[in-house]
């Protein structure tokens, strides 16, 4: 049965919703891995799934009844709420839930809490980060760091961080291991959000509310006194968090810290640095684009950052998943006439959607409700576009930007970031699908510039002759080029700028990166 997430509001000035799992008796079992064996950390972890597994486990597909697209129409529009239940997995969930997989597990591997030795390890980790001094590790360590998962708002980034991390247990109680008392109440993951002005203490706040919401301890009374410094607090931060042996920290909204000061960012991220180094708990951070800049300024925390692979989540191209998705909706209909779904429409419902899955189900569901209340009954190419650009009043002018790649109107869209390069690459490979011959960006920048030295020594050549041609009354190259210069007029009316680049450079008219530079898809490299 799948999981349901509990989200309670923490007791604060400044409450934010906490997500919390399940609280388990630890059951030990035995580990198909070697090296997960004889360790009462990972024994009582659910096993490790196959990406089939991984998918039906994520999978939430609602109830759907024919019958009840003979209600009245009052009554269907409610019907539509249940679009916003489905959550259909593909390639990118499971990767993600595999790097979860093995970050716990690995994160886990070289502590052990019934060692004596392991909070005499943690004390000593603590003490050293409170006086500012390195700490020579004496045993082995985990190298598993983290990963960070950064996306377009609306493509689901923490709805599929969240039903996974609602897959593990997120307390586990142990009382016995192998004949041994063991008490102790270990945290599998923690899930918090980045204050919205990015700052330590808020973060070390809300991480003790949320580590007494999950035990009953009162961690927020002992070490939040109102006057403490947040660099005070942080060592019993990772404290607390060694001593239960927390599998990951999840650390969400990381864009916030955008709104430091100077240097500010700077600061958190070497505290995520010093968790994961010092203290061994792999530490994931989840954001909008608008973090990359942040997250890429330090060398270090770029490499630790990229432990498991960084996953990047942009929009969905119209391709095979595109396809996928839209059919995974399209049966939710609660119109009187069923609506085959058809290219046309998968099209549609992307060029208003530019493959953002929260718009393109707000937009599905828009236009079921506008043709229950029109009377129409059917959904059609005509009522999405209208629905789209009558009801998504908001981020209309950002969607209309996104469709024209006008990449001067994005620059007021901090949140969303679409990859020029990575843009221009896909149109390189579907004009080699189309037989077109056409060199890389690179390639073909190169040779325009050897083309135009090339022109230059001709027309100084040809501009002798002319001259030489002219004195003996014969015609000239002016003569000569409009004689054979073949006029032809091509409607672009109501084409996209890259459709006439694409025509352009298809015909050969002009060449092919020369016509997206100046459709303005590419700088010029030279």
């Amino acid at each position: 049965m799948k999981k349901k997430s509990v989200v309670q509001e923490s007791v604060s000035k400044e409450p934010s919703a906490l997500l919390m799992g399940d609280v388990i008796d630890a059951v030990y079992n035995e580990q198909t891995v070697s090296i997960y064996r004889d360790n009462p950390l990972i024994e009582p972890l659910p096993p490790t799934l196959s990406e089939e597994e991984q998918g039906m486990a994520l999978i939430c597909s609602p109830d759907y009844d024919e019958e009840e697209r003979n209600l009245p129409p009052h009554d269907r529009i409610h019907l539509t709420l249940s679009l916003f239940d489905i959550f259909k997995p593909w390639h990118i969930h499971t990767d993600i839930f595999s790097k979860f997989e093995r970050l716990i597990r690995g994160g886990l591997r070289h502590r052990n809490p019934l060692s004596p030795k392991h909070f005499r390890d943690v004390n000593s980790k603590v003490e050293a980060l409170r006086r500012g001094e390195p700490f020579k590790e004496k045993s082995r360590r985990s190298k598993l760091a983290g990963f960070t998962f950064l996306g377009t708002p609306g493509m689901g980034k923490t709805s599929t961080i969240e039903e996974i991390l609602l897959w593990f247990p997120q307390v586990i109680c142990h009382t016995h291991y192998k004949g041994k008392d063991f008490i102790f109440k270990q945290i599998v993951w923690l899930k918090l959000d980045c204050p919205y002005d990015g700052s330590i203490k808020g973060l070390v706040l809300s991480f003790f509310k949320a580590i007494d919401s999950l035990l009953g301890t009162d961690y927020y009374s002992r070490y939040c006194k109102d006057k403490r410094a947040a660099r005070d607090m942080v060592p019993d931060m990772a404290r607390i968090a060694a001593i239960h042996c927390i599998g990951v920290l999840v650390v969400d909204e990381i864009q916030f810290l955008s709104k430091l000061r100077s240097g500010g960012h700077e600061e958190m991220l070497d505290f995520f640095v010093e968790l994961r180094n010092r203290m061994q708990i792999p530490v994931v951070l989840v954001g909008t684009p608008r973090a990359k800049s942040i997250l890429s300024r330090k060398m270090h925390q770029t490499r630790r950052g990229a432990g498991l692979g960084d996953a990047v989540w942009e929009p969905m191209d119209l391709d095979e998943c595109w396809d996928l998705f839209v059919e995974s909706i399209w049966k939710y209909q609660y119109t009187t006439q069923v609506s085959p779904l058809t290219r046309k429409l998968k099209n549609a419902l992307h060029e208003e959607s530019f493959g953002i899955i929260d718009f393109a189900v707000k937009i599905y569901m828009l236009a079921q409700i506008r043709a229950i209340v029109s009377g129409v009954e059917k959904i059609t190419v005509g009522i999405i576009r209208s629905a789209a650009k009558d009801d998504l009043n908001l981020p209309g002018p950002m969607l209309k930007a996104l469709r024209a790649k006008d990449w001067d109107a994005l620059e007021d869209y901090e949140d969303i970031f679409i990859d020029k390069e990575s843009f221009i690459k896909k149109i390189h490979r579907k004009l080699m699908d189309q037989n077109i011959n056409v060199a890389s960006p690179e390639t073909q920048a190169e040779q325009e510039q050897s083309d135009s030295e090339e022109d230059t020594t001709q027309l100084e050549q040809n501009s002798g002759d002319e001259m030489q041609e002219g004195a003996e009354g014969g015609s000239t190259s002016s003569q000569v080029a409009e004689s054979e210069t073949q006029t032809f007029s091509v409607d672009f009316t109501g084409k996209s700028l890259l459709e006439i680049a694409l025509f352009q450079a298809k015909d050969g008219s002009i060449p092919y990166h020369k016509s997206l530079v100046e459709a303005g898809y590419m700088r010029s490299p030279v």
